[in-house]
């Protein structure tokens, strides 16, 4: 901005083509409703990550509760938004 007034004085910016930290962030949304699939898969995800920690202490039904917990969440957030 040069901070003339507008008003008083109209006249026109040069903006550079694309900005990189703009383009970035537009390749990483993914267009609409990716936020929400991104969160779904976030939350989801927390049950896998639970699967190996319980692997390393309870053994398979641990790993098979947190294996079903993440199925689950999968279906219930068809259902109920996570977002």
């Amino acid at each position: 901005m040069c901070g003339k007034d507008l008003n008083v004085e109209p006249h026109e910016h040069e903006t550079a083509a694309v900005d990189p930290p703009s383009a970035a962030l537009d390749a990483l949304r993914g267009g609409p409703g990716s936020i929400p699939r991104s969160v779904i898969s976030l939350i989801a995800g927390l049950a896998l990550t639970d699967a190996a920690f319980v692997a390393a202490r309870a053994g398979t039904p641990g790993v098979l509760a947190c294996f079903a917990c993440f199925g689950l969440t999968l279906a219930l957030q068809r259902r109920i938004r996570g977002t």
